[in-house]
């Protein structure tokens, strides 16, 4: 019966050391989510900018004829 109840012992701190662990990779992986979430943010942003000065600046003039 001793010898179980060490096992369980046993056991139990792995899972909890097993569970700090996976906690702390939770929290990087939340952390780098959170900074790629920021870059795509500031990506489409900074897109929708050009797209609205290229659609700003071009008017009939400015195309090429279709032959070009």
């Amino acid at each position: 019966m001793e010898q179980r109840i060490e096992r369980l012992e046993e056991l139990v701190t792995y899972l909890e050391e097993t569970l700090r662990v996976l906690n702390e990779v939770v929290v990087q992986q939340a952390n780098q989510l959170d900074k790629v979430t920021k870059h795509c943010q500031q990506f489409s942003n900074e897109l929708r900018d050009v797209r609205e000065q290229m659609t700003e600046k071009r008017s009939p003039d400015e195309e090429r004829p279709p032959h070009y």
